[in-house]
């Protein structure tokens, strides 16, 4: 016969857990990222199969990781460390390992709905540039799709931005001299 429907609802909160634990019951994601994971979140789903509990997946999740470092990161990560001018002025603690990409902070509300979760302000902080992101995850299907606009000259945005009137001309809203916009998919 069938598999019964399984219903599933629940709350899980998180904090300051150690990302490299939490990842490593994970093979595909084991050695990603380290930092420490705060988290809020409720969901609700239900279905016979795995791809049913995914798909059907309601709720939300308020997420921040604090003082880690994405340790498979991409070449644009070390080109943009190399260049930032803000290096000058800050680099990574001491006990934060050379290799990967260091962060301060990666913060995002994220609700989902039918198994998608939308990303509606996503913000990470680093002393090398700043990014924010917004698009979705579709859990069932493994796809992303999202806009991530990277701030790469956090220290000069910074004191510029403070110059009254022309600060706002030259940095605008979002504070930033320079912003760049990639797709990502």
């Amino acid at each position: 016969g069938r598999s019964p429907e399984i219903t599933l609802s629940g709350r899980i909160r998180m904090e300051a857990q150690p990302m490299e634990e939490l990842l490593g019951s994970f093979d595909s994601t084991s050695g990603f990222m380290t930092g420490f994971l705060t988290m809020d979140a409720a969901f609700s789903t239900e279905g016979r199969t795995w791809d049913e509990l995914l798909g059907g997946l309601a709720g939300s999740a308020g997420i921040a990781i604090d003082h880690g470092v994405i340790l498979k990161s991409k070449i644009i990560f070390r080109v943009m460390e190399r260049l930032s001018l803000q290096q000058v002025f800050r680099g990574r603690p001491e006990h934060v390992p050379r290799d990967g990409f260091y962060f301060e902070l990666i913060e995002a509300q994220v609700p989902f709905k039918a198994g998608v979760a939308e990303i509606e302000a996503a913000v990470m902080r680093s002393p090398v540039f700043n990014a924010t992101a917004a698009g979705t995850v579709d859990l069932a299907r493994r796809s992303l799709e999202c806009d991530l606009y990277v701030h790469p000259f956090g220290a000069v945005d910074s004191l510029v931005s403070r110059i009254p009137v022309l600060g706002y001309i030259l940095a605008g809203d979002e504070g930033a001299l320079i912003v760049y916009r990639f797709a990502v998919s």
